[in-house]
Parts: C-alpha cells; structure tokens; sequence
C-alpha cells in the first residue's frame, strides 16, 4: 500500500491490527510517496514509527498560543 506520509503509514498499521501496533521487527509492506529514495531494505514497522515520530516532530505545534 502507498501512503502520503508516515504518519498515515502508521495509522495505516495499527488500523490494520486492530488498534495495536504489530510486532516491531515485521516488514510493514508499506511505501511512502514523500520518501525521496526507496531504501534497499523493506521497512520495518519500527522503521515505519521513527519515521513517523521524526516526521510529526519537525511540523509546528497546534494549540499553544501565548
């Protein structure tokens, strides 16, 4: 399956399994439009979370405002 970002990736996985997240070490199956270069390995789901966390950590924080 082909996601837009990580962040769906992820919400991609744990739909998929019922709201819990699969095993770390599983091969997610999943590709990411935004990725510049396919890796030469298949991502992980542990790819596939640090990704993702990398990914919303670079995005502006919502809701604090002073």
């Amino acid at each position: 399956m082909n996601c837009s970002c990580y962040q769906e990736a992820y919400d991609v996985l744990v739909r998929g399994n019922d709201g819990i997240l699969p095993d770390l070490y599983e091969v997610a199956g999943l590709t990411v439009a935004d990725q510049p270069v396919a890796p030469a390995l298949p991502l992980t789901v542990a790819d596939v979370v640090a990704l993702a966390l990398v990914e919303m950590s670079t995005q502006p924080a919502l809701g604090w405002r002073s």
